[in-house]
């Protein structure tokens, strides 16, 4: 069944375990940012810490990604922030940002 309309999602993925949370999902804005990371504390936990929004292109950098969530597990936001800094860079030298 096809359904149009306003809020129409494209789906999404959540990994939910103890210690983090990551939703993958294709916003509909269009924006590169359909890759949501926050710490929690135990599965119940829905609210958890502060939300850190990564590119889906990051989905095709394993290692980078699993680097990306370590930072945030870590809670270093300078460190986070580097990185981010650097897909940034990167993403500009593939003629993608």
């Amino acid at each position: 069944m096809v359904v149009d309309g306003p809020g129409i999602r494209s789906g999404e993925i959540i990994l939910h375990g103890e210690r983090i949370c990551i939703q993958i999902s294709q916003p509909m804005t269009g924006a590169d940012s359909g890759v949501l990371i926050r710490s929690c504390n135990g599965r119940r936990d829905y609210e958890g810490g502060r939300n850190h929004f990564a590119p889906l292109s990051l989905l095709d950098e394993p290692a980078a990604l699993a680097a990306y969530v370590r930072a945030v597990m870590s809670g270093e936001l300078s460190r986070i922030s580097a990185m981010l800094g650097l897909l940034f860079v990167k993403r500009q030298a593939r003629g993608r940002g």
